[in-house]
């Protein structure tokens, strides 16, 4: 799990659960103990969520037990089962946006590096020019040798 995700996860979670109440957290709670979960996930021990003092820490113990999208799911499952669906919606919705905003990051840091790719294919073309100039020059020396060489065949007769 990266942490840019796990904090993102996290920061979610923590924003969902500071909406309930009182009362409402405290079901959240209860229930987070015993909610019926797929085969490979376990229930957090009902010790270690009394020991819960506000809505960070729980977020940051459903995200380490489940994983960020695991957590995601399950206090979903839970905020729908205490009637607090308009919540488990938003938590839903303000994740999506996120990704849609990072999705969009990642494609403009993308093209950026596209860019900064073509400046330097279009310097190294220039690089080449050059040295096709200085073969040039190489070649018009080897002329002149050729030319030496027969005027040394001319003294020799």
């Amino acid at each position: 799990m990266s942490s840019k995700m796990y904090k993102m996860a996290r920061e979610h979670l923590a924003n969902s659960l500071q909406e309930l109440v009182d009362e409402e957290l405290k079901k959240f709670k209860s229930k987070l103990t015993y909610v019926e979960l797929k085969k490979k996930l376990k229930n957090i021990p009902r010790g270690e969520i009394k020991k819960v003092s506000d809505h960070e820490d729980l977020a940051e113990i459903l995200v380490n037990h489940y994983g960020s999208w695991n957590a995601v799911k399950v206090t979903m499952k839970i905020l729908k089962k205490i009637h607090q669906r308009h919540v488990a919606e938003r938590l839903l919705y303000d994740i999506k946006e996120n990704d849609k905003k990072n999705k969009k990051k990642e494609d403009d840091e993308t093209d950026d590096d596209d860019d900064d790719d073509d400046e330097t294919d279009e310097e190294e073309s220039s690089d080449d020019d050059d040295d096709d100039d200085d073969n040039d020059d190489d070649d018009d020396d080897d002329d002149d040798d050729d030319d030496n060489d027969d005027d040394d065949d001319d003294d020799d007769k």
